[in-house]
């Protein structure tokens, strides 16, 4: 095995992780894993890559492989904590991050991803405890000062916000998480313009990337009303699970024809008639938007400066 050259990929694949450059991070690990295919570190390393590109399944498998090449690898833990975060399986997600919270080798990312199932459970007190445990271990490290950057949007504390945002760019000018953060902050004071600037920086480095393109999608939803009532609208449904959305869609439409049946039955024919079209208008309004919606990101997406890397 030339382990030199399997250092050397996993080292610059690490460092394209930690910028957000996930595409040059998976073609690294691609490499590595040829020359090693049972390191456990590559596998648990491709395992987050795989879940910052949201594909949870794959990432599911390669932490599991990393597991079952070292049960003992802390980084390995780390991946299949991050795994289950993602999945929202958060007593599985402690179950293999607390033993390792204190492991020197991945005490900041296992303490980045305790403050954000922290605040996911909505313990931002301790969120914020773990967020200055993580900036003591990394103070100058970007992916540490962006998420505490939007820690601090979810608090409301928007000064905070753009203090962070504005040190994690100066610590990482090229960093994705810097940039993304600094985009949210932006857009929350209104500075649409500067947002999408900092998105497509983001997306420069991989256009695939899904928080880039939330972030891309929130921006241009703020510039259009119209394509934006539906966007605010199919964010809020989707957060939902798909029997949520099944049975609201549902009693929407009962309702809406009860209502109808009802004006009908009272005599009430322009309440009726106005239900009518109302609905007609919301059925045709959600089956235009969407495409309307998809063809506005893809014009910005096509004016977006991808890196001689991509």
């Amino acid at each position: 095995m030339d382990s030199r050259r399997f250092d050397n990929l996993f080292t610059r694949a690490d460092a394209a992780r930690l910028r957000g450059d996930n595409r040059t991070a998976l073609d690294l690990l691609r490499e590595a894993l040829a020359i090693d295919p049972d390191h456990a570190r590559a596998h648990a390393l491709l395992a987050l890559v795989l879940v910052d590109a949201r594909r949870p399944h794959g990432a599911r498998i390669e932490a599991g492989l990393a597991l079952a090449a070292d049960p003992d690898e802390p980084f390995a833990h780390l991946a299949m904590a991050t795994v289950a975060f993602a999945e929202r399986r958060l007593a599985d997600a402690w179950l293999h991050l607390t033993p390792v919270l204190t492991d020197d080798t991945v005490a900041v990312d296992a303490t980045l991803l305790a403050a954000e199932l922290r605040d996911l459970e909505g313990d931002t007190a301790a969120a914020s405890e773990l967020l200055d445990r993580a900036r003591a271990l990394a103070p100058d490290a970007a992916r540490v000062l962006a998420r505490c950057a939007i820690h601090a949007r979810y608090r409301g504390d928007h000064a905070a916000a753009r203090r962070h945002a504005d040190d994690a760019l100066a610590a990482g000018p090229d960093n994705s998480q810097a940039h993304l953060a600094a985009g949210w902050v932006a857009l929350d004071a209104g500075a649409v313009d500067a947002a999408e600037a900092h998105v497509r920086s983001a997306l420069a480095s991989d256009a695939d990337d899904h928080d880039g393109l939330t972030l891309l999608s929130a921006i241009k939803a703020r510039r259009s009303l119209w394509l934006g009532l539906w966007w605010r609208w199919n964010t809020w449904l989707t957060a939902r699970s798909d029997a949520g959305r099944v049975g609201m869609l549902l009693g929407w439409y009962l309702g809406a024809q009860l209502l109808m049946i009802g004006g009908a039955a009272l005599g009430w024919t322009t309440v009726e008639s106005v239900l009518g079209w109302v609905w007609i208008a919301f059925c045709a309004y959600t089956w235009i938007a969407p495409g309307r919606f998809r063809r506005m990101v893809d014009r910005e997406l096509a004016r977006v400066e991808l890196s001689p890397e991509y």
